[in-house]
């Protein structure tokens, strides 16, 4: 299977996303850094809370997508392995024959038989 095809291959540099989550995490414990330790003028105080706080909002907003995505993974792998279990297990199960209504079959008897019945006994 060519690694282009494959379900696990890594995204190419147009699937990637632009700001990963790592790159987000440092991002913002830099500005929170900078805004705690009083390293930037006042002037721009309130514009580097707002970072933080979009920095913030957008990592938890990655991390729950991804989160979801994962679940929905895993719920359809589940649900994949079960159906293939349950073709699998119909696929064994025997069904009983059914009984035709006409009167049982009779064994036939071979003519080089030990035992040859005479008599009907089933009077």
């Amino acid at each position: 299977m060519h690694p282009a095809q494959s379900s696990k291959a890594k995204p190419s540099a147009n699937e990637r996303p632009l700001i990963s989550r790592s790159t987000i995490v440092i991002l913002l414990s830099y500005q929170a850094g900078m805004l705690i330790g009083n390293g930037i003028p006042t002037t721009l105080s309130a514009m580097m809370y707002l970072a933080v706080t979009v920095g913030l909002i957008s990592y938890l907003g990655i991390a729950l997508v991804r989160q979801e995505s994962v679940r929905r993974r895993e719920a359809n792998k589940h649900r994949k392995i079960a159906q293939r279990i349950d073709r699998r297990i119909q696929a064994h199960i025997i069904d009983p024959p059914v009984q035709s209504p006409k009167a049982p079959i009779q064994p036939k008897l071979r003519a080089d038989a030990d035992f040859i019945p005479v008599v009907n006994n089933w009077a």
